[in-house]
């Protein structure tokens, strides 16, 4: 029998190529009444249509296939969740079963055994740890009005830095930065850093932003999307096992100075001296110094990272509406006056000033897609997902869809105004997320933009340096969505 190569070429082709196809199909559906999306192409999904500016993307998903509607990445099935209906029900109705983590690569480089308050898993430890740090932090008085004296001292160096630094273009982000991780380490570490002198803090910051910067490119996601590329990004993932080592090594000698120095006669007098005793008294193994780390880890990046980039997102968008930040100045000199610095207890008296800070929460969506996993098979919106299913809530659809907020791009604090000028509540507000993983640092966040917005207003205004174009108003998506660099001329108000 003589046999026809050609042909057998041509049958192992035709199979593989059906291979593939059933397998996509497979991964495309994987469930019954699954919900629907571009089908795209085997191996590639539907990424010819992706656009790196995703929170709009996808919001144009939902326009197209509705609130609850799915994307392939490569060979990776996601459920996109936009509007309120839909992200409402998956993460407070139904919050257990929405409230796991997925895996991903980015987050494997420095956190393997998925550890922490943030990345880790739905389960009983993760559970234990958030209870003990929450429980542990407004003990220390985090986000009570206790704690406000610790903002208003790094409010005042912020000031002081101002003043060094007025009638001349200047990059503020990272001076912002070193005073809102000053308030972590006052909680966590017992005391501040000195933000021109100390080396270790310097380099601790700079760890920050490197680790945000790495793990949230592009590129490094691309090795989450294709597997096969992990090999050829030796460059991405040396900068984030650096950047993250580096802060690691601060964090654990801060942990060892603790350990070398604790009296077990005396009560803990911060965050790293509550859990070391925790761990002393923890006779089933809840507790250990890796997770401790993990958590300091957390805690630092994200309430650093979170409230600096919004206040340099806020005198971003003082600068380029004069009209806003002079309406802001005018009530904080009507409400408080310029001899003394705001306090938060003038936030009621302040309303549009809180409907400003409201607007800017609103229009940059500081996290606008947020990653969630199925802890088991449900169903959402009438269609069935499958359990360990990935999940992207999609929060900037939420604040960015002209039925509930008209004219989503114009900046315009009136919105969250009654006609009386009193503050509106909004339901459809939800900067912090919602259910189970809700920001644990929300009263916390909310004091320190505050305090730092309003002792900034009420001290200066802020300019487009003369001579140069507007800065752009778009952001660039890392972990946060953080604006582009600029530079702003600070005025001392007379």
């Amino acid at each position: 029998m003589v046999v026809d190569i050609g042909t057998v070429t041509v049958a192992i082709l035709a199979g593989s190529v059906a291979l593939v196809v059933l397998r996509y199909i497979q991964a495309r559906k994987p469930v019954s009444n699954y919900p629907p999306g571009p089908w795209g192409l085997p191996f590639l999904g539907s990424l010819l249509q992706f656009q790196t500016d995703h929170q709009r993307y996808f919001m144009k998903l939902g326009d197209k296939y509705g609130g609850v509607c799915s994307y392939m990445f490569g060979g990776k099935n996601v459920v996109i969740l936009n509007g309120i209906e839909s992200i409402k029900e998956a993460l407070v109705t139904k919050g257990n079963d929405f409230a796991d983590r997925p895996e991903n690569y980015a987050v494997t480089l420095y956190n393997p055994q998925y550890l922490g308050l943030f990345d880790a898993h739905f389960n009983e430890t993760w559970y234990n740890q958030r209870h003990f740090t929450h429980k542990t932090l407004r003990g220390f008085g985090f986000g009570k009005t206790s704690f406000e004296s610790k903002i208003v001292e790094e409010v005042e160096f912020l000031i002081e830095y101002f003043k060094a630094n007025q009638n001349k273009p200047v990059d503020i982000r990272n001076f912002i930065t070193n005073c809102v991780a000053n308030i972590i380490c006052s909680i966590t570490f017992g005391q501040r850093y000195d933000h021109f002198e100390d080396p270790a803090f310097l380099r601790a910051m700079n760890c920050i932003r490197d680790w945000f910067t790495a793990a949230g490119s592009l590129t490094l996601q691309m090795g989450h999307i294709f597997p096969f590329l992990k090999p050829f990004l030796g460059k991405q993932v040396g900068a984030v096992h650096e950047a993250a080592g580096k802060l690691e090594s601060f964090l654990l000698a801060q942990i060892a100075k603790k350990q070398d120095s604790a009296d077990a006669t005396e009560e803990p007098r911060d965050f790293i001296e509550s859990y070391l005793q925790q761990i002393k008294e923890d006779k089933e193994g809840k507790f250990s110094l890796l997770y401790l780390k993990q958590n300091i880890m957390d805690l630092f990046a994200a309430g650093t990272e979170t409230t600096s980039t919004s206040l340099t997102w806020a005198v971003l968008y003082m600068m380029t509406h004069p009209d806003v930040q002079e309406n802001v100045q005018k009530e904080l000199d009507e409400v408080v006056g310029r001899e003394k610095l705001p306090s938060y207890s003038n936030r009621g008296d302040c309303p549009y000033t809180e409907a400003t800070l409201l607007e800017l929460q609103r229009i940059i969506s500081l996290v606008p897609v947020v990653p969630h996993a199925t802890t088991c098979a449900t169903t959402l919106r009438g269609y069935n997902l499958p359990a360990n299913c990935e999940v992207w809530a999609n929060l900037w659809s939420i604040h960015h869809d002209p039925k509930l907020y008209p004219q989503p791009e114009k900046f315009d604090p009136r919105r969250f105004l009654n006609e009386d000028g009193s503050l509106k509540k909004n339901e459809s507000f939800m900067p912090f997320g919602a259910g189970r993983r809700v920001c644990m640092g929300e009263s916390l966040a909310k004091m320190e933009l505050f305090l730092f917005f309003t002792g900034m207003l009420s001290q200066f205004s802020f300019a487009i340096p003369e001579g140069t174009p507007p800065p752009s108003l778009e952001g660039d998506l890392s972990v946060t969505y953080m604006p582009k660099p600029f530079e702003v001329v600070i005025r001392e108000r007379i």
